[in-house]
């Protein structure tokens, strides 16, 4: 009869402990998705704001020495 209720007992520890396990795993994949989606957001924007900078330095190229040819126009006006 002892043996019988410890059998009871330890399954329904057992019951206890995979249920806890499944918990542990859902939390730890929950803050791992979590601090994925973190990191591809940080990176989009690290991207986004090169291509930003990039950009600028294009148009900085281009339009300076524009604007010297055009004052060069003018003074020879």
């Amino acid at each position: 009869a002892a043996d019988l209720q410890e059998k009871n007992r330890l399954s329904r520890l057992l019951e206890h402990k995979n249920a806890f396990l499944e918990r542990v795993v859902q939390r730890r994949e929950a803050e791992f998705n979590s601090q994925k989606k973190e990191r591809a957001k940080r990176i989009n924007q690290l991207i986004s704001r090169k291509r930003a900078k990039e950009t600028l330095l294009k148009l900085m190229y281009y339009l300076f020495p524009e604007e010297e040819r055009i004052q060069m126009f003018h003074v020879v006006d």
